[in-house]
């Protein structure tokens, strides 16, 4: 970091009802990011009525974070999300940075024009090895970094590759997911289908609780929490997109 992070001004979109995960999903993007907490404003879109894109004015960086209720999300606040979507495209056509990460990362394929389909099979672990494309390998996020890393992830949909939205570039993608990394092109919006934000200590706090909400699956998030491991080359991902993309 230079120092210029301490003037970045951010809008973080959270899509969360519990107050204890949105405070650390709070924490973890500051952390990782390296821009100070004062720096930030939220909007939860479990909690938001309307709003439209002068919640950007100021705004140097659009941030999205995931969400374990998006079903729920979808059914009972169809307007946060329209409005979400919507922000999301102007800060694209404006080229004001966008971080999306995995519900964030949802919103953007489908906002964008793009199909979303079910895919259990990432719902099974937390782990998952990511692999750059050619074009991940140019682009000036990923200048020196691994061709393969770990990152941590855990969602129930991705990307139907077959119908991806026109001008969104594939970055890097996984054995079970091959759309885990995207960019618009001409604009400085990055989606990630993982949680580049989430690390080991943060994903075991989180988890143990959803034990406590899903007891029938208590034996199966139990062995997933014996698996788990850190993923700090993802984690590095914040504070590059913030040098290399933001500044």
């Amino acid at each position: 970091m230079n120092g210029k992070e301490k003037n970045i001004k951010c809008l973080l979109i959270q899509i969360r009802e519990d107050e204890e995960t949105l405070r650390e999903e709070f924490d973890e993007f500051v952390r990782f990011s390296g821009i100070p907490a004062e720096n930030w404003k939220v909007i939860n879109l479990f909690e938001t009525g309307r709003f439209s894109k002068e919640v950007l004015e100021g705004v140097d960086v659009l941030w999205y974070g995931g969400s374990s209720h998006e079903d729920k999300l979808n059914k009972y606040h169809k307007e946060a999300v329209f409005d979400a979507g919507e922000i999301l495209r102007y800060a694209t056509d404006k080229k004001l940075p966008v971080f999306a990460s995995c519900y964030g990362f949802e919103l953007a394929v489908e906002a964008f024009g793009g199909h979303l389909t079910v895919d259990t099979r990432n719902t099974q672990e937390l782990n998952v090895d990511i692999k750059l494309t050619p074009e991940g390998e140019r682009d000036v996020l990923f200048e020196g970094f691994p061709k393969e890393f770990e990152g941590i992830s855990w969602h129930k949909y991705r990307a139907d590759e077959k119908r991806l939205p026109k001008g969104m570039s594939v970055l890097a993608s996984a054995e079970t997911c091959p759309v885990e990394i995207f960019k618009m092109e001409n604009s400085k919006t990055y989606g990630f289908q993982f949680h580049p934000e989430l690390d080991a200590p943060d994903v075991k706090a989180r988890l143990t609780r959803y034990i406590d909400i899903y007891p029938e699956q208590k034996d199966a998030l139990q062995q997933i929490l014996d698996a788990l491991h850190d993923a700090p080359k993802a984690n590095e991902l914040l504070r590059l997109f913030v040098e290399r993309i933001v500044q």
